[in-house]
C-alpha cells in the first residue's frame, strides 16, 4: 500500500513504501544479482590460483632441470622449452579468464530499476 506525505493541502505528495511491502522485490532481486557476481567473482579468483600453482610447480622443475644440465646447449634448450611453455600456459589462461569473465558479464541477473511491485 502506498502512503503519501505531505506538509500541507498545497504541497505535492511524495510516496512513500510500507516496510517490507514496496521494496521486498527489489531486496530480493539485488540479492540474487548479488550472490550471482560473488559466486563468478570466487569461481574466477579459484581457476586463476589452480593455474599459479600449476605455474609454480613449472618454475620449481625448471630450476632442477637446469640444475641438470651438462653442457652450455642444455641450457639452451632448457631456457627455450620454459619460456615457450610458460608463454603458452599464460595465453591460454588469459584466454580462459577472458572467455570466463565475458560468460558471467551476459548472464547476470539484472538489477530492477522503478519495477518495484505492489502486493
Amino acid at each position: 500500500m502506498q502512503k503519501r506525505f505531505s506538509t500541507s493541502q498545497d504541497e505535492a505528495t511524495l510516496p512513500f513504501f510500507d516496510a517490507g511491502q514496496g521494496w521486498q522485490h527489489a531486496v530480493k532481486a539485488v540479492g540474487a544479482w548479488n550472490e550471482r557476481v560473488g559466486s563468478a567473482v570466487a569461481k574466477c579468483q579459484s581457476e586463476y590460483v589452480e593455474f599459479l600453482q600449476r605455474r609454480l610447480e613449472a618454475d620449481c622443475s625448471f630450476a632442477q632441470r637446469l640444475a641438470r644440465c651438462k653442457s652450455p646447449d642444455d641450457v639452451l634448450s632448457a631456457y627455450t622449452g620454459f619460456w615457450t611453455a610458460a608463454a603458452n600456459d599464460y595465453r591460454s589462461q588469459f584466454k580462459a579468464s577472458a572467455e570466463m569473465a565475458s560468460s558471467f558479464a551476459g548472464a547476470g541477473t539484472p538489477i530492477p530499476r522503478g519495477d518495484v511491485q505492489e502486493n
